[in-house]
């Protein structure tokens, strides 16, 4: 799930400019169709991401009680997320792991369904009643384990804030303006700044997407006090790990361009599609290329024929 990517893409300034290469070139390595889409004038429809959405609501200095709530959870199930952030903090203290909530063998989160019937709306929009305790878990410990993963003194003031960065690359004349979470450490008067951004736990760091956000610009007059460090932030298991380029960051910046050419073929191939259908499910162009899925609800989904005659125009 590439929320940053996405939401870049729906930026008025980068919209003005479909022609610059770098947001092509990252969609491109997502996935073909959806490079193909974008190019075709079509905006992406994000879908509902827990992990984005804790991070926008802590950095606004809500508690978690204000936040469900403004998402619409009732007070009976504000009981049962209660209930359950005290069982992930009884087991971790006696499973010294990483999140040894995730094992099966972890026996909390069951409550009773009835608790759920005022706030099914709100639940259903947040993606099911896992997430909404994904929610809870993400804001209750994730945020504290990526943060001692970044080495984040514990001692240190810190701010959460997102930013739009102004990303660039050789030989591409306007920069694109991204979004991501800085992470602000203050120690006296020393301070520090690190870049998180969210991946899927076991994938590692899509090389582009990082290294172009390394080597960003805040925009305006604002600049960093020092170089940001840039973290892959797993958002299943909390763990932090920081960026460390498979390739010469020469060689890899050499890429973009070709392909970002790559993406303008009349033919886009919906590569994920063909990996995974069900990793589409998270992907902001899902009502093109399933418009089946979004009428019907089906379980499995089915790609479009019309969708597929329009990538491969």
């Amino acid at each position: 799930m590439l929320t940053d990517l996405f939401l870049a893409l729906l930026d008025k300034r980068n919209q003005q400019a479909r022609g610059n290469p770098i947001l092509p070139a990252l969609l491109y390595i997502y996935c073909p169709a959806a490079s193909g889409w974008w190019l075709a004038g079509a905006n992406p429809e994000p879908v509902f991401d827990v992990a984005w959405h804790v991070l926008d609501d802590f950095s606004q200095g809500k508690t978690l009680k204000d936040a469900l709530t403004e998402h619409g959870i009732g007070e009976a199930v504000l009981g049962d997320i209660e209930k359950y952030i005290g069982e992930v903090a009884t087991y971790r203290s006696h499973h010294p792991m990483s999140s040894p909530e995730l094992s099966p063998l972890f026996p909390g989160g069951r409550f009773d369904p009835s608790h759920r019937l005022g706030s099914h709306i709100a639940i259903k929009k947040m993606g099911g009643w896992d997430k909404v305790l994904e929610y809870a878990r993400i804001w209750a410990f994730l945020l504290y384990d990526w943060q001692g993963d970044m080495n984040i003194s514990q001692d240190a003031s810190v701010q959460i804030k997102l930013e739009w960065l102004a990303i660039t690359s050789r030989g591409v004349r306007k920069a694109v303006y991204f979004p991501a979470w800085v992470w602000t450490e203050k120690i006296g008067k020393v301070q520090r700044e690190h870049i998180g951004l969210l991946v899927e736990d076991g994938r590692g760091h899509d090389q582009l997407r990082f290294a172009l956000v390394q080597a960003s610009d805040r925009t305006g007059d604002k600049a960093w006090a020092n170089l940001p460090l840039v973290f892959g932030l797993q958002r299943k298991s909390g763990d932090a790990e920081l960026f460390q380029s498979a390739f010469k960051i020469e060689e890899l910046m050499q890429m973009l361009l070709p392909l970002a050419e790559r993406a303008t073929s009349k033919v886009s191939f919906p590569l994920r599609a063909l990996r995974n259908p069900h990793a589409c499910l998270d992907c902001g162009y899902k009502y093109l290329c399933y418009p089946d899925k979004v009428k019907k609800e089906r379980q499995m989904p089915i790609f479009g024929e019309a969708s597929l005659k329009m990538l491969q125009r």
